[in-house]
């Protein structure tokens, strides 16, 4: 069996006693679950000593897990998957006290199916990057007692088509706000300089992303009719068919879209719309982060659709 091994770590400014009951009792990890946000409506049943807890969604799948061993520096838990597809895994937490407050790691081993193989990297990818947004949510429960993120299923819309003028850059995933942050300052400039109408929403669509290289290209774009005079270098004009789309909109941080984007790709694994191959998913921005404090920031999420 194609062997499976993830690990990933936080810095959490608050003490280890305050981040440990969100962890060793699973009627709190409904708050930071990087899975639920996906389903809300997910049944789940605990014990009554919250040591154990069984999961059942059309798009989180079933399974269960159970609490095993506890030391002063670790947890461990049997998880177990029943579908999409039977398997059983390893998993735990571990802490220790810093002088920020405490560090949590989050691992995993297990397997896959045989058949599922060739899928081992891309797997520890995906579940590393779902550990990554639990972690951050876990940051966030512990530090403020909040997670600034709301994902709502908007449906499949009718998308009625975009001309823009944008650029479009390679970096590394973990890069991208920053430097997609650059590009918009740099398009509002040159719009603002040239007094230009803008005819629609901020755009950002996903060209490429490779979970597994950590890598994306995106291009950064503006609504707007240039006019006849050239571009400046960098920039070129495109355009968005009129298409359906799948729209998921999220509300609150920017660090935690990502709640967002997996939980969009999971209504299509679960059939909830199918993907239309050609046309890249894109984001547009429902206000101005500048203007409005993080939690209130709104972005809708596009995936194009059959």
């Amino acid at each position: 069996m194609p062997r499976l091994v993830v690990t990933r770590s936080i810095e959490i400014a608050a003490p280890v006693e305050k981040v440990l009951p969100l962890i060793r009792d699973f009627r709190e990890w409904p708050r930071w679950s990087p899975w639920l946000v996906a389903e809300p409506e997910t049944q789940l049943q605990f014990a009554d000593d919250g040591k154990y807890y069984r999961w059942e969604g059309t798009v989180t799948g079933t399974g269960e897990v159970r609490m095993t061993e506890e030391t002063d520096r670790e947890l461990s838990m049997d998880l177990t998957f029943i579908k999409p597809f039977p398997a059983k895994n390893r998993t735990g937490f571990q802490w220790e006290a810093t002088a920020e407050g405490t560090r949590v790691t989050w691992s995993m081993e297990g397997s896959l199916p045989f058949f599922m193989f060739f899928m081992v990297k891309s797997m520890e990818a995906y579940v590393g990057g779902d550990f990554m947004r639990g972690l951050m949510m876990l940051k966030d429960c512990a530090e403020w007692g909040r997670v600034p993120s709301r994902v709502e299923f908007l449906g499949v819309q009718s998308f009625t088509g975009a001309d823009y003028v944008g650029r479009r850059q390679r970096c590394a995933i973990a890069e991208i706000g920053p430097n997609a942050s650059e590009d918009a300052r740099v398009l509002n400039a040159w719009v603002a300089s040239r007094n230009l109408k803008v005819t629609g929403s901020p755009l950002m669509i996903c060209e490429r992303w490779d979970m597994v290289r950590g890598q994306c290209e995106y291009t950064m774009a503006v609504q707007v009719d240039p006019g006849p005079d050239p571009l400046p270098e960098g920039f070129f004009q495109g355009e968005l068919p009129p298409c359906r789309t799948y729209d998921v909109r999220h509300t609150g941080a920017y660090r935690h879209l990502a709640n967002a984007w997996t939980s969009g790709v999971m209504h299509s694994r679960a059939g909830r719309f199918k993907m239309k191959r050609g046309i890249a998913p894109f984001e547009s921005y429902e206000n101005d982060p500048r203007e409005v404090a993080e939690e209130e920031t709104i972005t809708v999420i596009h995936f194009p659709a059959r």
